[in-house]
């Protein structure tokens, strides 16, 4: 490239090609995200990291919801 600013027009094959890339990144990334969210929404894997936490929580809750019953 010349540092005129002139650039050579691009064939319909080039174009093509760079078109196919594209979309292949885009898949690879829509499966990278959906593999984090299930990752992030698992509330099995959170629950195995903290039982305690969830534990306390539960507590709380039906804590909560026997206070609201009488």
């Amino acid at each position: 490239m010349g540092g005129n600013g002139e650039t050579k027009p691009r064939s319909k094959e080039e174009v093509l090609a760079e078109i196919a890339r594209a979309r292949e990144q885009i898949t690879w990334s829509a499966q990278a995200l959906r593999s984090e969210v299930a990752t992030r929404m698992d509330w099995r894997a959170h629950v195995r990291r903290r039982p305690w936490a969830f534990l306390a929580g539960a507590a709380a809750v039906g804590f909560v919801l026997g206070l609201r019953r009488k």
